[in-house]
C-alpha cells in the first residue's frame, strides 16, 4: 500500500458502550499492528465508544502512531453542543479528530433536519480543521439520505433527484470548493 496515499483505513465504525481502556484501544492496537506491516505511513482512524461520540475518553490514553486519528459521529438534530463540548475538550488535549459520519437530520437518520444545528456543526469542523463524511449518498427513503428514491447510482443526478439533506450538503461542499 506504500504507493496508494490516498487510501485511509477507519478500523472499527461506532463502537457501543464498551470500554476504550480494556477493548477498543487494544483491538485497535492489534488490528494497526497488521495494517502497519503493509502499510507504514496512511491515517488510520480508530472508533471511540458510543457510536464514535466518546471521543474526550481517549485523552491521557491515544494509540501510539503518528499517523491515527479518532473518528467522531454526530447528527445534527440530536447531537448538539454537549458534542462538541466533548470534541473540543479532546481537540484541546491534541487528541486528532475526523468525521467520519454525519448527518443534517436526527440520529435515526429520519425527522427534523435542523438547519442551524448543521451549521454550528460546520462552523465547529471550519475552526478545527476537521474533515467530514457526510452519511449517505443514497437513495434510500429516509430524511438523511442526499438522493431520492430511485436516483441513479452511477451519479448524473439532477435537481430534482436531490433531497433537502443532499442539497444542503452540496451546497457547503461547493461553498468551500469554488
Amino acid at each position: 500500500m506504500v504507493n496508494t496515499p490516498n487510501i485511509i483505513y477507519e478500523i472499527y465504525n461506532e463502537p457501543l458502550n464498551v470500554s476504550w481502556k480494556d477493548v477498543l484501544k487494544p483491538y485497535h492496537e492489534q488490528v494497526i499492528a497488521e495494517i502497519r506491516k503493509h502499510d507504514p505511513d496512511n491515517l488510520i482512524i480508530c472508533g471511540t465508544r458510543t457510536w464514535s461520540q466518546d471521543v474526550d475518553e481517549v485523552i491521557g490514553n491515544t494509540i501510539n502512531d503518528i499517523n491515527v486519528a479518532y473518528t467522531l459521529h454526530y447528527y445534527a438534530a440530536t447531537h448538539k453542543q454537549f458534542l462538541r463540548d466533548k470534541a473540543q475538550k479532546a481537540l484541546d488535549n491534541g487528541i486528532p479528530l475526523f468525521v467520519t459520519e454525519y448527518g443534517v437530520t436526527e440520529a435515526s437518520g429520519n425527522g427534523f433536519i435542523d438547519t442551524n444545528e448543521a451549521r454550528a456543526w460546520w462552523d465547529f469542523m471550519d475552526q478545527n480543521k476537521i474533515s467530514w463524511c457526510n452519511w449517505s449518498i443514497a437513495d434510500k427513503e429516509e430524511a438523511s439520505a442526499a438522493l431520492k428514491p430511485n436516483a441513479s447510482g452511477t451519479g448524473g443526478w439532477t435537481e430534482d433527484q436531490i433531497t433537502i439533506s443532499g442539497t444542503m450538503i452540496r451546497e457547503e461542499i461547493k461553498t468551500k470548493n469554488p
